[in-house]
């Protein structure tokens, strides 16, 4: 396989390098640089392109215009037949709006947990256990989305935020929340020690995760 690597920020003029590519063989591009595969003539060849999602400026851009959908400015019609003075003063106005949300030292972090929490969970059945997690203490558990959030409400509640979904739970229920959002599969007795609670209560607030499609169970390897 022949691979033509260019220049990263815009398409190759030129040609700068030319690699070919054997089974097995792994070749890895920085983030923005272009290239051209082709199959040698006369061979059969078949390869595989992965990729790590990122989070650039363009996402939190078009998350704010969204955000700022609460505003009356931001969802009224543009004055498209209006004098120029309106026209301006509207821009100014969105001007204005967009530069005050910019000035939130918040708002990166707003955004980011707001995509944390709406992170989409990988499919994992958790069979048999179809109806209700039983309180079986090798039974362990995981969460099976990678960026669920957990914080603390006013009356010190535990709250899960995962897939644009929330669960408030009991304060005494944080430390085993701890460890699910912290990764790694953990038995029930386990969660039950670091809670304080009994094995059946933690399997009730698990079976409330797989319900939720956020968690699942299985036997302890």
């Amino acid at each position: 396989m022949l691979g033509g690597l260019g220049v990263p920020g815009r398409p190759a003029l030129r040609r700068r390098s030319e690699l070919v590519l054997y089974a097995g063989d792994m070749l890895y591009l920085p983030r923005g640089w272009w290239h051209a595969v082709a199959a040698s003539e006369g061979v059969h060849s078949l390869h595989l392109t992965c990729r790590m999602p990122t989070t650039t400026g363009a996402d939190l851009l078009q998350w704010l215009s969204e955000d700022l959908c609460r505003e009356t400015t931001v969802r009224s019609d543009l004055p498209r037949f209006g004098t120029e003075a309106e026209t301006a003063y509207f821009v100014l106005s969105l001007g204005d709006l967009v530069v005050k949300e910019s000035e939130d030292g918040t708002l990166v972090d707003r955004f980011l947990a707001m995509r944390d929490a709406t992170d989409r969970a990988r499919l994992v059945p958790s069979l048999p256990y179809v109806e209700g997690v039983p309180p079986d203490p090798a039974l362990s558990v995981h969460l099976v989305t990678a960026r669920a959030r957990l914080r603390s409400d006013g009356e010190g509640n535990a709250v899960l935020t995962a897939e644009g979904e929330e669960w408030t739970f009991s304060p005494q229920a944080a430390p085993l929340l701890s460890l699910l959002v912290d990764g790694g599969r953990h038995r029930l007795d386990a969660l039950a020690r670091a809670a304080g609670l009994r094995v059946g209560q933690v399997a009730h607030l698990v079976s409330e995760l797989v319900d939720g499609e956020v968690a699942a169970v299985g036997r302890a390897g």
